[in-house]
């Protein structure tokens, strides 16, 4: 399967500068830098990144806060897994059916509020926690220009826009069909226009490269209301959230142990029961919780205490070959390698995405 990273603000003049034509990255981490998605990307295997936007990732000593991503594009194009393309010359051709499809959605832009305010909610959750770490270390020693940059950034609220704006941007569609100021009314209809414009982008770019889109986890409310409404269907969104939700109860502190792990785990047989687990959550409605968790390690250990026991009781059964003259010892070890490990593996087959993850992770500790 392929994934394209989104170039932030692709075909708009709307957003501001730090995240233009970035790709997105998680949501629910913060510290020295940005973290990438990990989780999601585990379910593809190719991967499509914008020409400008790998540029700018790049650009490490202007975005150091980018440097974990700008690692993670560098190793995926050095094993053969990164496309870079222009998204701007692949959709320039289609620039009059997207201006179509903008204004046909702009009819019903009332119908557009719950979105936005759970979209909304979503990037202020962020703001609030990236802010907090933000200001926490400028109490203690001077901010960088990149982090200064970063800090006014999230104060300015919703992608640029003041607070006010933000917070009142919701109920601002709610009301469209009663009378308002022209000029809220003009705003409104601009930043609604902008995100349809950015969001159909992303799609004929989908259409056009036969990939799964991947961008920002508080756009996600956007694109679910957008494909409601062109009677698409998209599974992707499900399987993100799930895999996200797995790693969360599983492993909450995931970080790779260097930037090539991710493409290791890639050409690991196992990543496809880490998929098959996510795929069939999706199709029988099952929540990855605490008690998914409890179980799971309950499970892994027991599975350990069965292994041990099994190659103790190999190491017993080929103790006399030990015996043999000369080649003995050699031979004991060799022959009971060669009937521990199938037994081993059976022992591990259901939980082989467990064994995988624990291997690559940085940190060898999962949630109790």
């Amino acid at each position: 399967m392929k994934m394209f990273l989104s170039s932030f603000g692709l075909g708009t003049s709307l957003f501001h500068s730090y995240f233009h034509r970035m790709p997105a990255i998680s949501m629910s981490e913060f510290g020295s830098t940005f973290v990438p998605d990990y989780p999601v990307l585990f379910l593809f295997d190719e991967f499509i990144i914008d020409s400008r936007t790998a540029e700018r990732v790049r650009e490490s000593q202007a975005r150091k806060y980018y440097k974990e991503m700008a690692e993670l594009i560098d190793a995926l194009d050095a094993a053969g897994r990164l496309q870079t393309e222009d998204y701007d010359s692949l959709v320039e051709p289609y620039a009059d059916q997207i201006n179509e499809a903008v204004e046909y959605d702009l009819r019903n832009i009332d119908t557009w509020a719950s979105a936005f305010e759970e979209s909304i909610d979503r990037w202020n959750r962020f703001a609030e926690f990236v802010r907090g770490v933000l200001e926490e270390k400028q109490a203690n020693s001077d901010l960088s220009y990149e982090e200064r940059e970063l800090l006014m950034v999230f104060e300015h609220g919703y992608y640029g826009h003041s607070v006010t704006l933000a917070r009142s941007f919701g109920p601002l569609l709610k009301k469209w069909r009663s009378k308002m100021d022209p000029l809220d009314r003009r705003y409104a209809r601009y930043v609604v226009a902008e995100y349809l414009r950015y969001m159909s982008n992303n799609l004929c770019l989908s259409d056009l490269l036969d990939a799964a889109i991947h961008d920002w986890t508080d756009i996600e409310p956007l694109y679910r209301k957008k494909l409601k409404v062109s009677l698409r269907e998209d599974g992707q969104e499900a399987k993100s959230q799930r895999v996200r939700q797995l790693f969360s109860v599983m492993f909450p502190d995931f970080r790779p142990k260097d930037a090539r792990a991710l493409t290791r785990a890639l050409e690991d047989k196992r990543i496809e029961s880490l998929r098959d687990l996510v795929s069939k959550a999706v199709k029988d409605n099952v929540e990855f919780d605490q008690e998914f968790a409890n179980r799971t390690l309950r499970e892994v250990l027991k599975a350990e205490r069965a292994a041990a026991f099994r190659r103790k009781v190999v190491g017993w059964v080929t103790l006399p070959l030990g015996f043999i003259p000369w080649a003995g010892t050699p031979i004991q070890k060799a022959t009971e390698e060669a009937i521990a490990h199938p037994l081993e593996k059976r022992v591990k087959a259901d939980r082989q995405w467990f064994y995988l993850i624990s291997e690559i992770s940085k940190r060898n500790g999962v949630v109790s």
